[in-house]
């Protein structure tokens, strides 16, 4: 999500941050929760603040590209194990749905 909004100006990391965490796990979450997500989205850097945290040292050319190769490989070899643990959980019944 967050590549695919670089491509408008500005990005604006909590709103992309916000819709993932609506879509993934508010339903779950009670008012408290909610609201401390909040607070955190409202701290969280810009598209560009991000990259240089994430990148140090890596040029401005560069970076962007170093930086969602890096997330790329990661979320490419992360996602048969979250896949596997996600089967665990059924099978093991450990999926909890209920507010928290």
């Amino acid at each position: 999500r967050l590549s695919v909004a670089a491509e408008r100006e500005p990005v604006r990391t909590s709103a992309i941050l916000r819709q993932a965490y609506g879509e993934a796990l508010e339903p779950y979450h009670s008012w408290v929760l909610r609201q401390a997500f909040s607070v955190f989205c409202s701290a969280a850097p810009d598209y560009e603040t991000l990259l240089r945290l994430i990148g140090p040292g890596l040029g401005d050319v560069e970076r962007e590209a170093v930086v969602l190769g890096d997330i790329y490989h990661f979320v490419r070899e992360a996602t048969p194990f979250l896949a596997q643990l996600e089967r665990l959980f059924f099978e093991l019944r450990l999926e909890d749905t209920r507010k928290i």
